[in-house]
């Protein structure tokens, strides 16, 4: 979606297929979700931040710690992690700086940083978590939100934004608009396959 033009009950949003007109749009566009909010009379927070989590292969499965926030502070102070289990044999660790790593930082750097100090915390606690990155998934939060899902409407538009979300703003977005779509209820989101 490149750009947003709401009339009184409908909204014409353009993108590189060209022109199309609805009844309804929903905005879960991630670190683009305040530009475009913008442009239907939406105000959302505009500052961003990376965060970035890191899928690892477990040494053995007995190894495997369970799902938990470490807010702590005991290994770092002002770095947290969250670390949730895939099956038996695999571990994400995901770490957060504070209101997390400016977005001028850039991406490979925010990266780069993240990982290192994923693999220091993992050598220092969690010796059982394998070396081999499995997956990587770089995403942006609002420094200062906390978590949380938070909407606004305007008319035809909806927004929807929220740390942690926009890692998976595009499932989220399909689900909502076929919600609003089929005027049902909002059921689970699928996320892609990992």
């Amino acid at each position: 979606m490149d750009r947003i033009e709401p009339a009184a009950d409908r909204v014409t949003v353009w993108t590189d297929a060209g022109r199309h007109d609805a009844d309804h749009v929903v905005i879960a566009a991630g670190q683009g979700t305040s530009e475009l909010a913008a442009q239907v009379g939406i105000e959302t927070p505009s500052a961003l931040a990376h965060q970035v989590q890191f899928t690892f292969g477990l040494r053995y499965r007995e190894d495997q710690p369970p799902c938990w926030l470490d807010r702590s502070h005991n290994w770092q102070l002002g770095v947290t992690f969250y670390l949730y289990p895939h099956g038996d044999d695999r571990l994400t660790i995901g770490v957060e700086f504070g209101d997390g790593l400016p977005w001028d930082t850039g991406r490979d750097e925010a990266v780069a940083h993240s990982l290192e100090t994923v693999r220091a915390y993992t050598r220092d606690l969690l010796p059982g978590v394998g070396h081999e990155v499995l997956e990587t998934v770089h995403g942006t939060v609002i420094p200062g939100l906390g978590d949380g899902v938070h909407i606004g409407q305007n008319g035809p538009a909806t927004a929807i934004w929220g740390n942690n979300l926009f890692m998976r703003a595009p499932a989220i977005g399909h689900t909502i608009a076929d919600t609003l779509h089929d005027g049902a209820t909002p059921g689970p989101i699928e996320t892609p396959p990992r």
